[in-house]
């Protein structure tokens, strides 16, 4: 039977490559969110002995493997995309309003690598879309739920910090931890936000509102800031080791 599920998958990923990326990838998601609405669940079980009860900052997670923000761009797939055996998912990035991301084409295929270029640019519902349909599909959602917040493309630098705190105040209560994406290459000026003409005062304004929202609603929710793989972490440690989300 183990050569029949090869032969499927490849036939599947060939008809999947017929269509634009993003195309492919609304396909594969309903047919996930479809097949684990019958009860079907495609993970083979692992053994993760080494890996159990990993905890941080409160949280617990079953083991290391979870799926990163930028595949559930709605809040309509966490509960399916769970099922194939992550032990956290993070979902987003949401913005306050809904925007469509960048120009296409905006997602290339390197074959050979078995790879993509993604130049998206924060697509999304907007962030109370996104909640609404959060609420929706965390019934019965048994893992760890991570919401990646960002800042509007037309929201100047300077007013950054008041996205961040609009979506953190309309997501607070749903999400197991919280990201505060300032790492994207793909929104213009966004990784600006961790240079020191901002860095401080948008922790500092965000420090301030997830305190509030822990006092009305009784709850401690993580908080991290997503930085660029391409920061300098030396110096940026040595210059900002005090700039940090509590």
């Amino acid at each position: 039977m183990h050569w029949l599920t090869d032969f499927f998958t490849k036939v599947i990923l060939i008809i999947l490559r017929i269509f634009p990326p993003e195309t492919s990838s609304k396909i594969s998601l309903e047919s996930l969110k479809m097949l684990h609405s019958f009860n079907i669940r495609l993970n083979k079980k692992v053994n993760h002995k080494r890996d159990k009860n990993i905890n941080m900052c409160g949280i617990t997670f079953d083991h290391y493997l979870g799926l990163s923000a930028g595949i559930d761009k709605e809040g309509k797939y966490f509960n399916s995309l769970c099922s194939l055996g992550f032990s956290h998912i993070e979902i987003g990035t949401f913005t306050p309003l809904a925007q469509k991301g960048n120009d296409f084409p905006r997602v290339k295929r390197i074959t050979n690598k078995k790879s993509l270029i993604n130049r998206l640019g924060f697509n999304n519902p907007g962030v109370l879309e996104a909640a609404q349909n959060i609420k929706k599909n965390k019934i019965n959602f048994s893992g760890v739920l991570g919401i990646s917040i960002g800042k509007n493309k037309d929201t100047s630098l300077e007013n950054a910090y008041k996205d961040y705190n609009y979506c953190l105040d309309n997501c607070f209560h749903l999400a197991d931890y919280v990201a505060v994406n300032i790492s994207s290459p793909n929104t213009e000026g966004l990784r600006e936000l961790s240079s020191s003409d901002y860095i401080e005062d948008l922790t500092s304004q965000i420090n301030t509102k997830a305190k509030e929202l822990e006092k009305n609603n009784l709850r401690s929710v993580p908080i991290f800031l997503k930085l660029s793989p391409d920061e300098d972490e030396k110096k940026f440690r040595s210059n900002y080791f005090d700039f940090y989300i509590e």
